[in-house]
């Protein structure tokens, strides 16, 4: 399980996930004036879909055994993070002026980890079937 470097990608994946709950991605001057920052503890719809990810990018790492599941929720979680991204968009409309954080590239890093996962579970699939297919 842990000797398979999808699961190290899925554990960054989680690992990012839990980090923007405390880590801001964007800074500045809300529109009533007051400074802010956004974190994905800041609507209820980030928090869930924040939350989201970090479960399945976790459960994903533990159905090695069961490689097309695993894709299935590496591909889940790609559209999680897109919709993430989406969500912090439109939170960050609310503010006149500011400047995303270093800790904004989280999310792409997410999406790439996701990517990098799926395409190692995809080649351990096929170098078992191509094993089950020389017995």
């Amino acid at each position: 399980m842990i000797q398979r470097i999808q699961s190290v990608w899925l554990l960054l994946v989680a690992a990012f996930a839990v980090l923007t709950f405390k880590l801001p991605c964007f800074n500045g001057i809300h529109t009533d004036g007051t400074p802010a920052a956004v974190t994905a503890t800041a609507t209820i719809p980030l928090i869930i879909v924040s939350a989201a990810i970090t479960a399945i990018a976790l459960i994903a790492v533990f159905f090695y055994k069961k490689r097309p599941v695993q894709i299935r929720l590496c591909i889940v979680g790609i559209i999680l993070q897109l919709l993430c991204i989406y969500l912090y968009y439109n939170e960050i409309k609310n503010f006149k002026t500011g400047d995303p954080t270093l800790w904004s590239m989280i999310y792409i890093g997410g999406i790439f980890f996701f990517v990098f996962a799926a395409r190692a579970i995809y080649k351990d699939n096929k170098m078992v079937k191509e094993s089950e297919r020389l017995r």
